[in-house]
């Protein structure tokens, strides 16, 4: 199962943008990043900046401005930003799902312009590499034996991770805590690590891991989506 994600910038930016084509950008761009800095989110949009900006000859500036489930950042640009295309926002499909989960000073549809779709992610279930725990049908049977007992990271209350989760054990039949843990919130083998240790499982936006056949920080026991399960045999 892929979250598709995209740049966005405050409405009306790229209208006025258009009308002085000749010379956008003649300034730095900021690209708001609301993810921690370090994870495979922030790393990624770098990169993508870094070929933009010797594209365009000018600087694109990076500001992390993480919580409110990836939506402070973007908020924060539809409320104060000028809408002349200099300051962009990497938007997630939670900004069309939290209007219904809690009030919001934004509408998704009028207050962004969407610009690009810049990536998509493969969410999954990692255990400690020392956990009993060795497939997911392991740690399905043991919540099913013990209900309200089996906790995991979450990256908060009403992200893609958190619901994909709550879908998956209510199909199984089973109760699992959520608890919010800033660690899980950072993609990658060090945020899915960190969440780890600390719960009974974790789970978070994965990105290919350097070195992970060998390291084995964490074991991965479900690709959310059926692509693929391991940890059998």
């Amino acid at each position: 199962m892929i979250l598709r994600t995209f740049l966005a910038a405050a409405a009306a930016a790229f209208a006025t943008a258009a009308a002085a084509a000749d010379t956008f950008p003649s300034r730095a761009i900021t690209l708001i990043v609301p993810w921690p800095a370090g994870g495979s989110t922030d790393t990624h949009l770098r990169k993508v900046s870094e070929i933009a900006s010797r594209h365009h000859g000018q600087p694109i500036i990076i500001e992390n401005r993480s919580g409110a489930s990836g939506m402070l950042g973007p908020a924060g640009m539809a409320r104060t930003a000028a809408p002349d295309g200099y300051t962009l926002s990497q938007l997630t499909v939670a900004a069309f799902r939290q209007p219904y989960i809690q009030k919001v000073d934004w509408d998704p549809l009028r207050d962004f312009t969407y610009n690009i779709g810049v990536s998509g992610y493969t969410f999954g279930v990692v255990v400690k590499a020392d956990s009993p725990f060795k497939s997911f049908d392991d740690l399905i049977a043991y919540a099913r034996a013990n209900p309200g007992k089996m906790s995991y990271a979450s990256t908060g209350t009403g992200p893609s991770p958190h619901l994909l989760v709550e879908d998956l054990a209510s199909k199984a039949g089973v109760q699992l805590l959520a608890l919010r843990n800033r660690r899980a919130a950072r993609d990658g083998p060090e945020g899915s690590e960190g969440a780890a240790r600390r719960v009974q499982e974790g789970h978070g936006r994965s990105r290919p891991p350097q070195g992970a056949a060998d390291a084995r920080p964490g074991l991965l026991v479900q690709v959310i989506g059926g692509v693929r399960e391991v940890g059998r045999g």
